[in-house]
Parts: structure tokens; sequence; C-alpha cells
């Protein structure tokens, strides 16, 4: 009768656990959304911050937004869960990577189109040989 018990009790925990996990991955499908829908503001701003309440720590993402016209701090709640966290700071460091690939992308255009400008230009020597008229000093 003993092992009847525990048997029961291990799987009601494996249940519950199930539902959490469950729970879990329907929370993080709408973090999830919902910071994709705000990656443009995401790839520059945002940070993970914890506050610690009465009984544990619940985290939180916060950011800035200025689509009003003046600058208002806003909140995603994330919860508690450890997991949730880390995927929502793996996710918010997959936009920051693609705001500095961006970047790179961009100084390196700049940098390339300054050297073909560069190599246009004539050279030195071809320019002191040039008269004012256009005919060539020997």
């Amino acid at each position: 009768m003993l092992q009847n018990r525990s048997a029961r009790r291990s799987t009601v925990s494996k249940t519950g656990k199930t539902d959490r996990t469950a729970a879990s991955d329907l929370r993080w499908q709408t973090i999830e959304r919902r910071m994709r829908e705000l990656e443009p503001v995401l790839r520059r701003q945002g940070t993970i911050t914890a506050k610690t309440g009465r009984k544990s720590q619940a985290w939180s993402l916060r950011y800035k937004d200025y689509s009003t016209g003046t600058r208002v701090q806003k909140t995603l709640y994330l919860g508690t869960d450890p997991g949730l966290v880390q995927c929502a700071q793996q996710l918010l460091e997959h936009f920051r990577r693609l705001e500095r690939w961006d970047r790179e992308i961009e100084l390196a255009g700049r940098r390339i189109k300054r050297i073909v400008a560069l190599l246009k230009r004539p050279r030195r020597s071809d320019r002191m040989l040039a008269t004012p008229r256009g005919a060539i000093r020997r």
C-alpha cells in the first residue's frame, strides 16, 4: 500500500509538471510574439530586470516607447520562470546582433565608397604633368 501511494504522488507531480511545461510554452509564445512586435525598439534598447516581491523574484523587460511623441517607460512581464527569462535574454541578444550587423554593413559600404572615390582620382604624378591648357610638359 505504501508503494501505491508513492506511485500516485509521482504520477500527480509528473502530470503537474507537464501542465506547467505546457503553460510555460504558451507563456513563451505570447512573450516571443510581443518581443517580435517590438523588435525595432528592442534592437537598440531594453533591459531585463528583476523585481523582488514577497515570495520570489519576478522578471520583466523594460523599454522606452517614443511612439506618442513623448518618452514613456513600458514593461513586458516575463514571470518568475528562469527558463522564460533565459529565452527572452537570448532573443534580445539576437535582436542586438542583427542591429550590429546592419551597422557594420552600412559602415563597410561607406568605406568601400570612399576607396572607390580614391581609386577614381587621378594620380598625383599625372596632375603635376598637366598644364593649365591641358598640354603635357616634358
